[in-house]
């Protein structure tokens, strides 16, 4: 985790692997139990159906923290992106300064060169 709310590339990526690996395991035990086609037929046994239905509620929990790891990587996203505005804030407001400062500058080269002028061809 970083140090806002939302989890990091990495933290996300290792996440994300383990879940959609875990979600791979899932159905696929329940593709090789055959429950789909023991259903078509109406052959299934009260606990196969309790397998069945807690295979479904934990596929169904995998794909929920899969949704919710995309989330605080959004989130972790939208604090970078935040900070950076931020920082980009702060930079413009000193090239802003420093803008202001070097036209001051430059006006008053100006003026001395105006009065060197001056003095040279009085």
């Amino acid at each position: 985790m970083s140090d806002g709310l939302g989890f990091s590339l990495e933290a996300t990526r290792r996440t994300l692997t383990k879940l959609f690996e875990q979600k791979e395991r899932i159905l696929k035990t329940i593709d090789d139990a055959g429950y789909a086609k023991r259903q078509l037929k109406g052959m299934r046994p009260r606990a196969e159906i309790m397998e069945h239905a807690t295979l479904v509620a934990q596929l169904e929990e995998v794909e929920h923290d899969i949704a919710e790891t995309r989330d605080y990587y959004s989130l972790h996203l939208l604090e970078s992106l935040d900070s950076a505005s931020k920082e980009l804030n702060r930079e413009t407001k000193k090239l802003s300064g420093l803008t202001c400062w070097l036209i001051g500058l430059t006006s008053v080269l100006a003026i001395l060169t105006l009065v060197l002028v001056i003095r040279t061809l009085l």
